[in-house]
């Protein structure tokens, strides 16, 4: 089952997903830290059905989930170039977040600053992966 929606509600879609992940990954971590009362609870179950309902009706529903995750070979030219470019957008941007988490993690709450290498190292690791997929896979370049 396949939905065509407009752009603008695809992405008001998406925002929602973002907003519910948030809030359960907020929520859940503000309740870990302090105490759990009925209140966290319920912002917590808000922000899942959220998350799930936006995840199945924006990505699944629409067929966006499939289309990104849909072997090259079964694509066409134009969309082989759309998902090399949402993959490349995306892993970056996935990337810097992690590496911004992790690194806020190791200054303010482990006070670790050992830490800090493996945050460079991962960063280094980020820039140079995919010339070593390139690299390793390639007869020549």
């Amino acid at each position: 089952m396949s939905m065509t929606i407009s752009k603008s509600e695809r992405r008001t879609g998406v925002l929602l997903n973002y907003l519910g992940l948030a809030g359960v990954v907020g929520f859940f971590y503000a309740g870990h830290l302090t105490s759990w009362n009925y209140i966290m609870i319920v912002f917590l179950g808000l922000s899942a059905v959220i998350l799930l309902v936006s995840f199945f009706r924006y990505f699944l529903f629409t067929g966006l989930w499939r289309f990104v995750h849909t072997e090259s070979a079964n694509l066409d030219e134009r969309q082989i170039m759309v998902t090399r470019e949402s993959l490349r957008l995306s892993y970056s941007v996935f990337t810097i977040v992690s590496l911004v988490v992790f690194l806020w993690i190791s200054f303010y709450h482990t006070g670790d600053a050992n830490l800090i290498v493996i945050f460079a190292g991962l960063l280094y690791l980020a820039h140079i992966l995919p010339a070593t997929i390139v690299a390793w896979k390639e007869k020549e370049v």
